[in-house]
């Protein structure tokens, strides 16, 4: 099993920066594996932990974590998309 400094690396390596917000919402999806997220779950546990990232921020992020191949996105009948770790 991957780490969250095996991920940062991989970020690093692609001349990403390592942000508070980038390693905290990485850090929610190791913690949680096989969980699937909406933004307003990652935003509220974000927010939990004393973050004042927004929802901005989260979609930015989620977009890069899906470039890296990171996470996987799954569209809901109601049209809302759920993240999920597939690393």
């Amino acid at each position: 099993m991957d780490t969250l400094s095996t991920y940062l690396l991989k970020l690093k390596e692609q001349n990403f920066k390592i942000t508070v917000e980038r390693k905290s919402l990485l850090g929610i999806f190791l913690k949680f594996p096989g969980r699937y997220f909406t933004v307003y779950e990652l935003y509220s546990r974000l927010k939990s932990d004393g973050f004042r990232a927004g929802y901005a921020t989260i979609y930015r992020n989620l977009k890069l974590f899906q470039q890296m191949d990171f996470i996987q996105v799954t569209a809901m009948e109601n049209g809302i998309k759920k993240y999920e770790w597939k690393c």
